[in-house]
Order: structure tokens, then C-alpha cells, then sequence
């Protein structure tokens, strides 16, 4: 499992980029801990996603924020019909 370790990665117009050390320690998981590292980051983006549309609509009930949390990780208009 990796380790918490000070990172030097960049943010250039909202675009992570890694070292590449980073990716080849990531090449070094097992297929196991590259799933459960995936699953965390999806986790984490849809929370940000989440709290994001709670500040903009103070009171949204669960089921509207569920519908708007997944209008906004939609990539494109035809994934709506795969959900």
C-alpha cells in the first residue's frame, strides 16, 4: 500500500501532472491496490462534487443533489442515458 509521502506535483490550469516517480511507483501496486486507489480518488471527487452543489443550493434535498451531482460528472450529453 503507498505510503504518505511530501509530493511535488503541478497544477497548471487545473491540470494535475505528476513526477515520474509518482507513476512508477503507482506501476509498482498490485492490481488490487490500483483499484482501491481509483475507488478513494472517484470517492473524493464526487464529495468535492457533492459539497460544491450543497454551498451553491443551501437546503437541496438529497434526491435533487444526487441528480445534480451526476448532471455535473457527466463528460457529455449521451452518457445521461447510461446512468
Amino acid at each position: 500500500m503507498m505510503t504518505s509521502q511530501r509530493c511535488s506535483n503541478v497544477i497548471v490550469d487545473g491540470m494535475l501532472f505528476m513526477r515520474k516517480e509518482d507513476w512508477e511507483r503507482i506501476g509498482r501496486l498490485k492490481p488490487a491496490e490500483r483499484v482501491d486507489l481509483a475507488v478513494g480518488m472517484s470517492d473524493v471527487c464526487v464529495r468535492v462534487c457533492a459539497d460544491g452543489v450543497r454551498d451553491q443550493n443551501p437546503g437541496i434535498s438529497e434526491e435533487e443533489l444526487i441528480e445534480r451531482v451526476r448532471e455535473r460528472l457527466m463528460f457529455d450529453k449521451g452518457r445521461k442515458s447510461e446512468v
